[in-house]
C-alpha cells in the first residue's frame, strides 16, 4: 500500500505513543492500588495524608505546602469567615466539613517532584437532591475527540500549547450559599499568618467560612469552573463544537487560520497553524486566570 503522508504518521505516532504512555500509568496506578499500606511506605508510595500525618513525617516541607494553599485560598479571596454564634442554627446545620489532604506528587520519571496539599469541601454532605443534574456534572473532552485534534493538528502542521490553570475551581463563583468548617489544624495556620482572624474562632479552635468561590469537593465546583471557561471562550469569539462540548474553535479571518481549544477540567490543549496566534491565546488565557503552567 502506497505510504501514508509524513503528517498523518507524525499524528498516529503520538496517538500510539499516549495510549502507551496510559497503559504504563494506568499498570502503575493497579500496582500501587494493590499494596498494603506497609508495603506502601517501604516503597515510598504514599496515599493522601491529613495535616497532622504530613508535619509529623515530613517537617517544614509538609508546612510549606499546607500554608501554600492556604494563602492561596485568602489570595483569590475563596472564603469568607463567618462567626459561628452569629449564624442562624439552621442554616449552621447545613455546614460541610472539610480537610486538608496533603500528598507526595513525582514526576514522569517517578522521582520526587514536591508536597502538595490542597483543602477540599465535604462535598459528600452536600443535599444533591437539592440541585438538578446540569448543576452537578461537567463535561470533558473524550479521548476520541483529543485524538482528533492531535490528528488535524499534526495533518496541518499546527502549533500545539498545552497548559494547565493553577488552582482553577478557585476561580468561579458560588451560585449558592455553602458553609464549611475548617479543622483545628488549618486553623490555627490561618490564625497564625493572619491574626486577624483570630475573633472568628469558634470554642473548639476551628473557623467557619462562606464558600465565596468554588472550593474543590463540593459537587457544584466541576461545573461552575467550566461554564467560566466556556463563558470565557465564547465571550472571545470560539464556537462551542455541538457534538464535543469541550471543543471550541475559531476561525481568524485576518491570517485565514482556524484555532482550536480542547478543555479536560483543567488542562488545556491549544493548536494553530499560525504560532503567534497559538502564543497569543495562551497569553490571553494567563491573563484571564493569573497562573498557567505551560
Amino acid at each position: 500500500p502506497a505510504e501514508k503522508p509524513a503528517p498523518y504518521k507524525d499524528g498516529r505516532t503520538w496517538v500510539n505513543t499516549t495510549i502507551s504512555k496510559s497503559l504504563k500509568r494506568l499498570k502503575k496506578a493497579i500496582f500501587h492500588a494493590s499494596l498494603t499500606i506497609k508495603q506502601k511506605n517501604k516503597f515510598g508510595v504514599y496515599t493522601n495524608m491529613t495535616v497532622r500525618q504530613a508535619i509529623d513525617k515530613y517537617g517544614d516541607k509538609a508546612r510549606k505546602a499546607v500554608t501554600d494553599e492556604l494563602q492561596q485560598l485568602i489570595k483569590l479571596k475563596v472564603l469568607k469567615f463567618v462567626k459561628a454564634h452569629e449564624i442562624d442554627p439552621i442554616v449552621l446545620k447545613s455546614r460541610l466539613p472539610s480537610k486538608t489532604f496533603v500528598k507526595i506528587k513525582f514526576d514522569a520519571a517517578g522521582l520526587f517532584e514536591k508536597i502538595k496539599a490542597r483543602l477540599v469541601g465535604g462535598g459528600h454532605k452536600q443535599k444533591r437532591y437539592l440541585y438538578s443534574e446540569s448543576e452537578t456534572s461537567s463535561p470533558t473532552i473524550s479521548l476520541v475527540g483529543l485524538y482528533i485534534v492531535a490528528l488535524i493538528a499534526a495533518d496541518e502542521g499546527r502549533t500545539v500549547i498545552t497548559a494547565d490553570v493553577a488552582g482553577a475551581y478557585l476561580r468561579a463563583f458560588m451560585k449558592r450559599l455553602v458553609l464549611i468548617e475548617i479543622n483545628k489544624e488549618e486553623s490555627d495556620i490561618l490564625v497564625e499568618l493572619y491574626p486577624e482572624l483570630e475573633e472568628y474562632l469558634d470554642s473548639r479552635g476551628k473557623l467557619t467560612a462562606e464558600c465565596l468561590k468554588a472550593l474543590y469537593g463540593l459537587i457544584e465546583s466541576g461545573r461552575l469552573w467550566f461554564e467560566l471557561l466556556s463563558s470565557t471562550l465564547i465571550a472571545n469569539g470560539y464556537v462551542q463544537n455541538q457534538y464535543e462540548p469541550c471543543i471550541f474553535n475559531k476561525w481568524h479571518e485576518d491570517e485565514q487560520v482556524q484555532s482550536t481549544i480542547g478543555i479536560y477540567v483543567d488542562d488545556i490543549i491549544v493548536t494553530c497553524k499560525n504560532a503567534d496566534i497559538a502564543e497569543a491565546i495562551i497569553t490571553s488565557l494567563e491573563s484571564e486566570f493569573d497562573e498557567l503552567t505551560i
